[in-house]
């Protein structure tokens, strides 16, 4: 399932903005994947894009909504666009009961053994794991405790990292969950359900 010019695509910032783009453009991606070159609206300067940002996006295909993660390669002000860089070759149906879901959200994260605080973006989300991203280096094996900020409401978890990678602009830590509340979960599930249902709005109005 790959992304094509001319597809209209919903995108989601850490920033808590969610606006709609189309693409103009699709190249291959020098480490796999696909190069998505992407108009430059209004609506971007409310989201306070910089290179190397994360954005979980989404689009249609045969009447399915599928969801991604990338990242901001190249922001051309001149020519009203901007290139992300989708890695991630594994799409989720928006429909479906999610396992692991695509975002682009603000966490406070607390490493316990050293107190010492710092802030991520998530990539994703699921009920046992997420993938985070932060230019703080961590060893694996490290518990954390972190603060998820879903627009209004907030989940608090601890989990440990079980993986990392140095990308282009920071790392990719894989993590574990060990303890959240089961409350905390209904929020987390309210907040995908917002995000799903927004995503359908923006990009079935758009057509």
């Amino acid at each position: 399932m790959f992304i094509k010019s001319g597809d209209i695509l919903s995108i989601s910032h850490h920033s808590s903005i969610t606006f709609i783009s189309q693409v103009i453009d699709v190249n291959d991606y020098e480490n796999g994947g696909q190069v998505v070159t992407v108009k430059l609206t209004k609506d971007c300067s409310k989201a306070l894009l910089f290179e190397g940002d994360t954005l979980a996006i989404a689009f249609k295909r045969n009447d399915e909504i599928y969801n991604t993660s990338c990242h901001i390669t190249e922001i051309n002000i001149d020519r009203r666009l901007f290139k992300l860089a989708v890695e991630n070759e594994e799409y989720v149906i928006n429909k479906r009961a999610f396992e692991r879901f695509p975002v682009s959200i603000y966490a406070g994260v607390l490493e316990r053994e050293s107190k010492e605080q710092f802030v991520a973006v998530i990539k994703n989300i699921s009920f046992d794991g997420l993938m985070m991203c932060t230019k703080k280096p961590i060893e694996e094996n490290k518990d954390l405790d972190i603060k998820l900020y879903l627009d209004d409401e907030t989940v608090t978890l601890t989990a440990n990292v079980v993986w990392k990678i140095n990308n282009e602009y920071a790392y990719d830590y894989g993590l574990k969950i060990k303890f959240m509340e089961y409350g905390q979960q209904n929020v987390m599930r309210r907040y995908i359900d917002r995000l799903k249902n927004k995503q359908i709005s923006l990009i079935e109005g758009s057509n």
